[in-house]
């Protein structure tokens, strides 16, 4: 809906209901409304806005109290039309600059300062997310050797972040075998994901089946092994005990649904991934979408990857009554924050 087909009043009673909803968590009556707008209305002209939002989907009725919520249209229309952002304290800047600065030496000390930085500042769980390899660009490869028949791979990303996986071959190959394999993929691949290397090297063997049982079959097996797409991805959560913080606004059963999302990481890689693409800071009300143990939660998230390089993101979770002028303010200024450091760190 179009902040358009609203007039004044109901924009003002709108706003006002969403602002004491985000900051008691509980329904509003029409005479709470009243009071908040000093008078201006009389609490029957407010009874009447609010039955007109309430049949054009805005306003819901959870019980039979005499209170309204809003609905995830409404929060919507709010953060988009309604919301102004909220200045971030010299405290809360003073916070950011010392928890994300250049004594994060690697893209994952930055991925977990982060994640621990918006629990602290938000008081809900905050979460980063890295690409999984598959879809990581390679900045450097390199095959260790270790006791037959296992081997060390380690990849370093564009964005610095190393990842370590040992594989085991088959046959016997020596250090100076994998570092000829290592210093091909380094020559000829770097910026490329590894999705795009393994299509590259099949059109190459099958170009030149000279190679085909030399060293691009060795190469090929060993990335195969070592970087099957979709295998895993970097999640970085802090806070998460502060769930039981939020037991007045979501019974047992809720907050023990949405533990079990956490837990299975796979699951909750998948949500946070369709989350966090695109420019500027996101809020997602209806994640019971992607995860139905997701119902009542809402997240704030926000891209923090390199131009080209995506996957990575950020944010925090928690119910949907939460301080979205503040914590859309936070999450934002967290990721231009992280972005900064990541880029400092491929350079």
């Amino acid at each position: 809906m179009a902040i358009s087909t609203l007039d004044d009043r109901s924009r003002s009673v709108l706003k006002a209901l969403i602002q004491v909803y985000i900051a008691t968590g509980e329904p509003v009556a029409s005479g709470t409304l009243a009071r908040r707008l000093h008078h201006s209305v009389s609490s029957a002209t407010v009874r009447n806005v609010m039955a007109g939002l309430e049949r054009l989907g805005l306003l819901e009725q959870p019980h039979t109290s005499a209170g309204r919520v809003p609905t995830d249209d409404a929060l919507r229309l709010y953060v988009e039309a309604l919301m102004s952002q909220e200045a971030l304290s010299v405290r809360d800047t003073a916070l950011i600059e010392s928890g994300l600065s250049a004594r994060c030496g690697s893209a994952e000390d930055v991925m977990v300062s982060a994640s621990r930085l918006l629990s602290e500042l938000t008081g809900n769980v905050g979460f980063a997310v890295a690409p999984d390899t598959g879809r990581t660009q390679v900045r450097h490869i390199e095959f260790v050797r270790l006791p037959f028949p296992r081997i060390l791979v380690v990849l370093v990303s564009r964005s610095g972040l190393v990842t370590h996986r040992i594989v085991e071959l088959r046959e016997e190959v020596s250090q100076e075998q994998l570092q000829e394999h290592a210093n091909y993929i380094n020559a000829h691949f770097t910026g490329m994901d590894l999705r795009s290397v393994r299509t590259a090297l099949l059109g190459q063997m099958r170009r030149d089946t000279a190679l085909l049982d030399s060293l691009l079959e060795r190469l090929l097996s060993v990335t195969d092994r070592a970087f099957t797409p979709g295998r895993d991805a970097g999640l970085y959560l802090g806070g998460t005990a502060r769930l039981l913080d939020h037991t007045e606004q979501a019974n047992l059963a809720r907050i023990q649904a949405i533990c079990r999302a956490i837990e299975e990481r796979g699951r909750m890689v998948r949500v946070l991934n369709a989350c966090v693409s695109g420019a500027g800071v996101h809020v997602m009300f209806d994640c019971e979408r992607f995860d139905p143990d997701l119902k009542g939660v809402t997240l704030v998230t926000a891209g923090c990857g390199l131009d080209g390089d995506d996957g990575w993101g950020l944010g925090v979770m928690g119910p949907t009554p939460m301080r979205y002028p503040r914590i859309v303010s936070i999450v934002g200024q967290v990721a231009r924050r992280t972005q900064g450091l990541l880029a400092a760190i491929s350079a």
